[in-house]
């Protein structure tokens, strides 16, 4: 009798150490997931910035006269720009739309500009938002390989059981 108590109890017990071992590893998991996410978000963070300094750059060329053209388009980047740091959710979709009126806007203000190209004012603007362009390359790549690692963490066990509440970010 003595025995089979003991035995129960055992048993028990490591069901016990069972359960709490995969509650302790779910919790675990979905802590990695939520970690993943925040460098996501974070290199998300700061392509938004970048392209948030490129309407004040083009802003500051309209000074050499670029033309009605150019001041409407850096009027509509600078809409299209406002707020995108401060989306709840991360939109790649809506910042590569974005970074593509960037670059569309600053092809306008750059012919409209060309009798100012030689001016040592205007190359140094150029060399601002050109720099802008290498830093957002840069982030976009650690965007996107950020955005691969943790969407992959969703499809991966044991993230594909406990994080089921979680979206993807890449696509």
């Amino acid at each position: 009798m003595q025995s089979s108590r003991i035995s129960q109890v055992g048993c028990f017990g490591l069901v016990l150490v069972v359960v709490l071992l995969i509650l302790i590893g779910a919790v675990a998991a979905r802590h990695e997931i939520n970690m993943k996410r925040a460098a996501a978000v974070a290199a998300y963070q700061r392509l938004a910035e970048q392209a948030e300094k490129a309407p004040g750059i083009l802003n500051r060329m309209l000074a050499f006269d670029c033309g009605d053209e150019a001041a409407s388009a850096v009027g509509a980047v600078g809409d299209s720009v406002a707020g995108l740091s401060t989306l709840n959710e991360p939109s790649i979709s809506r910042l590569k739309e974005t970074w593509g009126q960037i670059e569309d806007t600053w092809g306008i203000v750059s012919r409209g500009c060309a009798g100012s190209l030689s001016s040592p004012a205007f190359r140094d603007l150029t060399t601002e938002i050109e720099g802008i362009r290498n830093r957002y390359s840069v982030e976009m790549g650690n965007f996107e390989q950020a955005a691969q690692i943790y969407d992959l963490s969703l499809d991966s066990f044991p993230g594909n059981i406990v994080a089921k509440d979680f979206k993807k970010i890449g696509e």
